[in-house]
């Protein structure tokens, strides 16, 4: 994903947009210019949730991907102590029945009304 804020800085993340510590670069006359190499580095590679031990472990990953990477980011480099594990996690599979439920309400209503939703 990439962002502008309305000073045509670039971002990676929606959560970081107007931060400029976290900018990766300026767009200047339609190229990117002033290229933060050390930011744009550490959001490319530094955020690897596969190189975090409990991370790679564990069976979650593939639904969280890690967490966020800027909170991953500032534990790394920046001496944060965010909690990179989901709340999500321990309620999981009660939110999957929920989505399953509410998937299965919504494709019975577009298959009763399919004519009037999508008229031929």
């Amino acid at each position: 994903m990439i962002l502008m804020d309305i000073y045509i800085y670039i971002y990676k993340c929606w959560e970081i947009i107007g931060n400029k510590q976290y900018a990766v670069g300026k767009l200047i006359d339609g190229e990117i210019k002033e290229i933060n190499h050390i930011m744009l580095n550490r959001q490319m590679y530094g955020a690897d949730p596969i190189e975090d031990k409990t991370c790679s472990k564990c069976s979650y990953l593939p639904v969280c991907n890690g967490g966020c990477p800027i909170q991953r980011i500032e534990n790394e480099f920046e001496n944060g102590n965010n909690d990179m594990c989901t709340f999500y996690k321990d309620f999981l599979p009660e939110f999957m029945k929920i989505h399953l439920a509410l998937k299965k309400k919504v494709l019975k209503i577009i298959d009763e009304n399919f004519s009037q939703l999508f008229p031929t």
